[in-house]
């Protein structure tokens, strides 16, 4: 008895995820999908055209700079900042494969620069010249 509530136990979570987990839904349980409602406010899904994700990736890498040059004025690449003007200027002729690519070292530096940040904090000592 103890050993048949515990495998059923054991089972029916496993059979309720394995049937949760499932993508195909039959046509009738499909609906259209409507905007979510939240405290009075309707967000809809809205998909960006090409241009404007590409531009808004640049505005999020842009900003990750920013954020980064906010705290640690000492840390920062002159790089970055000709990386910044390139992909702006390329981002107004319309090339958005220079745009991307841009963006896309703009967050790496970051990250490298926030790297470099905590290697100085850890290691400042090493470098002093009179320790």
């Amino acid at each position: 008895m103890k050993r048949t509530v515990l495998t059923l136990m054991l089972t029916v979570p496993l059979l309720w995820l394995g049937a949760c987990s499932t993508d195909e839904q039959p046509e009738q349980a499909k609906k259209p999908e409507a905007p979510s409602v939240a405290a009075g406010k309707t967000t809809e899904t809205v998909k960006l055209t090409p241009a404007e994700a590409t531009k808004q990736k640049l505005q999020q890498a842009i900003a990750a700079y920013q954020a980064f040059a906010k705290k640690h004025q000492d840390f920062l690449w002159r790089d970055t900042e000709l990386h910044i003007a390139k992909a702006q200027k390329a981002l107004q002729s319309g090339e958005f494969d220079i745009v991307l690519q841009e963006a896309a070292i703009i967050e790496k530096e970051v990250g490298l620069m926030q790297e470099q940040v905590e290697f100085a904090k850890n290691n400042w000592r090493k470098f002093m010249v009179n320790p």
